[in-house]
């Protein structure tokens, strides 16, 4: 009785995947639309923009397919919208000083970064719409896309639910500072805090850092001296992390200025 949308994911393995895709989709059960997950290798673009009132693109490059769908849902007049959670779609940025995952990296691994830079560019330029998930990079992709609007990363009622159940962080274990680092692309940002948060460990010893996922050690500088009071877990599924997060103190999100 209502629209039919369909979901397309350039990266279903991500964790942006899950919020931008699974987690809307999750959203829409009980309410009058249709909603299926569009396979290139099962369906045709002609057969998609035919079923489908709105099409949402995530985060896929352009190819021969997305073209051919992009060409038909204009001519169908069926919205394209491709959404994006990062600012990977400038060719120029996908360079060292800026894109700090590159500095050690080989010529082939950057000259990859920078055609994906292009394959999404162009998919946001062929589609109708743009989504992004904050406002500084709505304003970056309006230098692409006419038409952009924000729509901000949300948690499904399951994880709410999932987070709800969980027990109180124990006492008696002292201050324990948490950092989560996701992906191996923010060892910048941890060393600009690793120094001062060494200091600070220094002046109270009942402090304790766990660092969960992926930081090399040239991020973690003096705090590589404090032994056994710097833990290290390795890199949790999306679900997991709740659990691993219920046992912090403080949760740290640094960024490079």
């Amino acid at each position: 009785s209502g629209p039919v949308i369909g979901f397309l994911s350039g990266e279903p393995g991500s964790r942006g995947h899950i919020y931008r895709v699974e987690n809307r989709i999750s959203a829409l059960i009980g309410e009058p639309a249709g909603v299926f997950r569009i396979d290139p290798r099962l369906q045709s673009p002609e057969d998609i923009a035919s079923a489908c009132d709105l099409i949402i693109v995530f985060r896929r490059q352009m190819d021969v397919w997305f073209e051919r769908l992009a060409g038909r849902a204009q001519g169908s007049g069926v919205p394209l919208v491709f959404d994006i959670d990062d600012l990977v779609f400038d060719p120029e940025l996908m360079v060292p000083d800026v894109f700090r995952f590159l500095e050690d990296k080989p010529p082939e691994v950057r000259e990859e970064w920078q055609m994906r830079a292009r394959g999404y560019r162009a998919a946001l330029q062929a589609a109708s719409h743009g989504w992004a998930t904050t406002q500084a990079l709505h304003d970056e992709m309006l230098n692409v896309q006419p038409r952009v609007s924000v729509l901000k990363n949300g948690l499904s009622d399951h994880h709410l639910r999932k987070g709800q159940q969980l027990e109180p962080r124990g006492a008696g274990r002292g201050i324990v500072i948490g950092y989560a680092s996701g992906t191996p692309t923010h060892d910048h940002d941890f060393a600009h805090i690793a120094r001062p948060l060494a200091q600070l460990m220094r002046t109270f010893t009942d402090v304790r850092l766990e660092i969960v996922g992926p930081v090399g050690p040239q991020a973690l500088g003096p705090l590589m001296d404090l032994g056994a009071r710097v833990s290290f877990l390795p890199l949790v599924d999306y679900f997991s992390l709740p659990g691993i997060l219920s046992r912090f103190d403080m949760n740290l999100a640094p960024l490079e200025p």
